[in-house]
């Protein structure tokens, strides 16, 4: 719960400075939005109570725009995608420290299972909530359940390779050019 009360902190303290101003634009559309959120069928499920409904606003704000990015070919490939992802799992597990910079994220930084568990399922290609749990036991099971960005970043281009091969081999299969697996090889 602690948690949850340093994330609440962190994000209106970025409202109230604001650095999320690109995301509120201005009131009369915060308004909207909030109003649209209590009428949608599925506000209960997306809302956060722990959270101030501002703080709600920006969480969907920032779900959608990380939702848009994944539409865009190749997105797995992109670094810069892969440390938005990784940065949002150290903002939510460390929110208290945004405005202390790491001296070396890529090396001391790792973040724990809420954070994955939270963030990786935003992205269905990388994880989903029913195995996300399990996934993170797996990455982790060599660093003492702590995720570093170096595993997460191989992990990342590990599904855009099984990616490529699949579409490569549906493409063989349609074009009818696949021959034959004898069973005794598979």
């Amino acid at each position: 719960m602690a948690m949850v009360s340093k994330t609440k902190n962190m994000l209106e303290g970025l409202v109230r400075e604001g650095s999320f101003k690109w995301l509120i634009k201005n009131r009369s559309s915060l308004a909207e939005e909030f109003e649209e959120m209590g009428k949608s069928p599925t506000a209960g499920k997306n809302w956060l109570p722990e959270l101030s409904p501002i703080a709600n606003i920006i969480v969907r704000r920032c779900s959608k725009a990380l939702s848009e990015s994944t539409q865009v070919t190749g997105y797995l490939e992109d670094k810069k995608f892969r440390r938005l992802t990784f940065d949002m799992m150290i903002a939510w597990e460390f929110p208290s420290a945004v405005s202390q910079p790491f001296l070396n994220t890529d090396e001391d930084v790792t973040v724990g299972l809420e954070a994955f568990s939270r963030i990786a399922p935003a992205v269905p290609i990388i994880a989903n909530v029913i195995i996300s749990d399990n996934l993170f036991e797996v990455l982790t099971a060599s660093t003492g359940g702590r995720l570093q960005l170096t595993i997460y970043e191989k992990y990342l281009s590990g599904l855009e390779r099984n990616i490529h091969e699949a579409a490569r081999n549906r493409y063989e299969v349609s074009s009818g050019s696949l021959e034959a697996i004898p069973i005794a090889s598979c």
